[in-house]
């Protein structure tokens, strides 16, 4: 083999630098192979065939192509290496988002006076609020699942709970009333 990048007859011969006489080791095999592989990634962006740098480098083509892509899975190992700590950084930081709005939902101090027809003062959750977190809290549901590669939360239609509230509040206004008549017809 010949070329600039074939191995040395004698790798662990020493040369003579020309500072003074200085000695230097020749290089090893590593150091070799990365400077092909750098200089098949260069032909290779250049355009060139393995063919054609397999004859510039006086290597076999099945070697030229070989190094290239042992190049190309190290640097794909690095960037799925990269991503997966980035995906982890993400779900962390969703996860603390989470626990945030979960502490806000569970605030007591979500609470708004109403005052119902008799005049009394009832405190009942601001669903205002309540709606908006609970719909940020879902979409940090979906962020994370997509991030994990699960599948996205089922959206079900949840019936509104001030409806809910009301006809509980007519419902019991209606039996208090009931109560109250009853007794007025019992004295």
């Amino acid at each position: 083999m010949s070329g600039p990048f074939s191995p040395m007859k004698n790798p662990a011969k020493v040369a003579a630098g020309s500072k003074g006489g200085k000695m230097r080791q020749a290089p090893n095999r590593e150091t070799i192979q990365a400077q092909r592989k750098k200089h098949i990634m260069k032909l290779r962006l250049a355009g060139k065939s393995f063919a054609e740098i397999a004859t510039k480098m006086g290597l076999d083509r099945a070697t030229c192509w070989r190094l290239h892509d042992e190049t190309v899975e190290d640097s794909l190992g690095e960037t799925r290496g990269m991503a997966r700590r980035m995906r982890h950084k993400l779900l962390l930081r969703l996860e603390m988002v989470e626990v945030r709005l979960l502490a806000l939902l569970l605030d007591p101090r979500l609470k708004v006076r109403k005052t119902t027809a008799e005049g009394s003062v009832m405190e009942l959750p601001d669903f205002e609020v309540l709606n908006k977190l609970n719909a940020a809290l879902v979409k940090n549901y979906e962020r994370q699942a997509k991030l994990a590669g699960a599948d996205a939360l089922v959206q079900v239609e949840q019936p509104d709970p001030r409806e809910f509230l009301n006809r509980y509040t007519l419902a019991a206004m209606i039996k208090k009333e009931e109560k109250g008549a009853n007794e007025r017809d019992e004295s």
